[in-house]
């Protein structure tokens, strides 16, 4: 199962940002990724990586990681045709993956 980490989106007409600055973000977006990698790795058989290019129309089978700054401007056709778990803005800042390795694992153990 893939897991993407959607932080910023920089193709499209709708192109949020983390910070604004788009080499804080990658390092901000990286950090977080890394660190959700080196916790959900250990408990499910998942690759993480992040999707600076998602795509709000297409259809994703992945498991899509997503600030909640952006998913709350995503329309109900988006939410329901992909797999969001919303990630609180602050958290990905940080760097603090602890309440989303919950939800992924909650998610997981209800599709595996």
């Amino acid at each position: 199962m893939d897991v993407k980490i959607v932080g910023d989106i920089r193709n499209g007409k709708f192109q949020p940002t983390l910070t604004g600055n788009p080499i804080v973000d990658d390092a901000l977006i990286d950090n977080f990724c890394k660190n959700l990698k080196s916790k959900i790795t250990a408990i499910h058989d998942v690759s993480v990586s992040v999707d600076h290019f998602f795509n709000p129309d297409a259809k994703e089978n992945s498991i899509i990681v997503i600030d909640d700054s952006i998913s709350k401007y995503l329309d109900n056709e988006v939410k329901k045709n992909n797999n969001l778990i919303n990630v609180n803005h602050t958290d990905m800042l940080h760097g603090s993956v602890d309440n989303i390795v919950v939800k992924l694992a909650d998610y997981l153990n209800k599709v595996v």
